[in-house]
This record gives C-alpha cells, sequence and structure tokens, in this order.
C-alpha cells in the first residue's frame, strides 16, 4: 500500500488500527486478511447508501480504484493483483443495485429509505427486524406494506421512536415484493464486534460444482467465502432461518474448488 511521509505512520498501519477498533482484534494472519477486507466493504457500504438516500443532493459517486497493480490485502481498489473481487467489490455490487433499501440514525431513532434508480415505479414492502446480541433473538418491530416508490427517487418511507439503536442490538431491514427479498441493510450503534459462528450455527448444501446453498439457523452478519473463483455474492448477512443459494465461475484457468467458508456474528 502507498503511505504519506508526512504520516506518523504508515497508512497500512492505520488501517490496522482502525480495522481493530472497529471489527476486534486480531487473533491470526487469516483473521487479519478478512478484516481488513471487510473493513473496505464497510467503507464502500456506508458511503454508497448515503450517497444514494441523498440522490440529489448527490448526483453520482466515483471509487478509487477498480484493480490493484500491485498484490496487497488491503486498500482502495475492488479488484485485487490477481483479478479475483475483494470483499468490497461484492459491497459495491449490492450497494449499487437499482433498488435498495438502507437505514440512517437522527434524533435517537431509525430512519428507513428506499431507493429506486430504475425507470419503473415499485411496488414494495418493507419489514423491520431487532436482534438481540449475543443471543439472536429476533423480534418484528414493524411491517409495512403495499409501499409503492416512484421511478428515479429516493425515499423515506418510515421512521419511528420505537426504533432506537442500541450497541446490543442490530436494526435489520428486509426490502421485498411479490417475487420475494430483494435487500437486507442494518444499522448498529458503536463498534461491529465479530465473532466466529458456532458449530451449527448455518447449514451447508452443495447443489452441484458450482453452486451451494446455504441456510442461518442463527443470525450470521458476514458469510465469507474464499476460492480462486468469481462468487455469485459474498460477505452478505443472513437471519435466522434465511437460506441463499450462491453459484461460482472458474477465473481463469485455474479449476473449481469447494470454497472455504467463516461465518461470523457479532457480540456487544
Amino acid at each position: 500500500m502507498q503511505s504519506n511521509p508526512g504520516l506518523q505512520k504508515h497508512l497500512f498501519d492505520y488501517l490496522c488500527d482502525f480495522s481493530q477498533k472497529i471489527l476486534g482484534e486480531f487473533t491470526d494472519g487469516a483473521d487479519r486478511l478478512f478484516k481488513l477486507e471487510y473493513a473496505q466493504y464497510e467503507w464502500v457500504r456506508v458511503t454508497l447508501e448515503r450517497m444514494r438516500r441523498e440522490k440529489w443532493f448527490c448526483s453520482g459517486i466515483l471509487y478509487w480504484m477498480l484493480n490493484d497493480c500491485w498484490a496487497a490485502s488491503a486498500g482502495w481498489s475492488l479488484i485485487d493483483y490477481y483479478v479475483l473481487p475483494k470483499s468490497a467489490y461484492y459491497s459495491f455490487k449490492r450497494a449499487a443495485k437499482p433498488l435498495i433499501v438502507s437505514v440512517d440514525r437522527e434524533d435517537g431513532c431509525c430512519r428507513f429509505c428506499v431507493c429506486n434508480d430504475s425507470l419503473n415505479s415499485r411496488r414494495v414492502t418493507l419489514r423491520c427486524l431487532r436482534i438481540t446480541i449475543p443471543d439472536g433473538s429476533v423480534t418484528e418491530v414493524f411491517t409495512e406494506h403495499a409501499l409503492d416508490i416512484p421511478a428515479n427517487t429516493s425515499v423515506f418511507v418510515a421512521q419511528d421512536r420505537k426504533v432506537s439503536s442500541s450497541v446490543s442490538a442490530v436494526i435489520l431491514a428486509e426490502l421485498s415484493d411479490q417475487a420475494g427479498v430483494i435487500d437486507y441493510a442494518f444499522y448498529k450503534e458503536g463498534a461491529l464486534r465479530l465473532v466466529p459462528c458456532r458449530a451449527g450455527d448455518y447449514t451447508v448444501e452443495t447443489l452441484s460444482e458450482s453452486e451451494l446453498r446455504i441456510t442461518a439457523n442463527s443470525y450470521i452478519h458476514v458469510l465469507h467465502l474464499t476460492s480462486d473463483a468469481v462468487f455469485s455474492d459474498n460477505d452478505f448477512l443472513l437471519p435466522p432461518g434465511v437460506t441463499r443459494t450462491v453459484t461460482m465461475r472458474q477465473h481463469g484457468a485455474a479449476p473449481l474448488q469447494a470454497p472455504e467458508i467463516s461465518a461470523y456474528t457479532l457480540k456487544a
């Protein structure tokens, strides 16, 4: 990673400090690599969600940069030196979808915004869940049915003072239509202290050489897949009882191999 001789520390050291302060102390080299990448994932998510909430005050965003010209565990790029997507690539892919939901906090309560960048109006349902940390219990706070989101707009569709933020809870927004869930977004007060999930917190079914089905048996804040392959999605959250199918495609000449799966939940 490049640095600036005017800084007191190397940029990489600042990034390590920031990652550990937000996500928890590194436990080993693999944990450090994951948390450095996930810190970038979160930076992309938070900034892009905010810019889209502020449409048309903000009419565009440009990220520096797409790919790396040298090998690095962290940095600005979305694609690494080996032309494989980094965690931040999947963050950008999710947050740049035509229709997303995001959660913001103002005056002590949470606000829910739906951004529709398509050229067609969409009718959606918004459900708000509170997930208690660390036990993972889920409470439905409210559900808003038949919300009409005009084309090419960002709309705050709900604001409820009962939905107060807390360091011991995750506020989860689920956006869906008749075809199923479109998007998940979350808000949590304070740091995201990641801890590995326990055995049995999720199950994995191999559907084919290139397809996996993952089911959460408890709250998974990050499910991270590692392989020399390109995934349809990665580093996503899964509420309890929810199933996600992930496809893989071959990258270059490397044959497809079963990915290594790491799953993390949160502690208070």
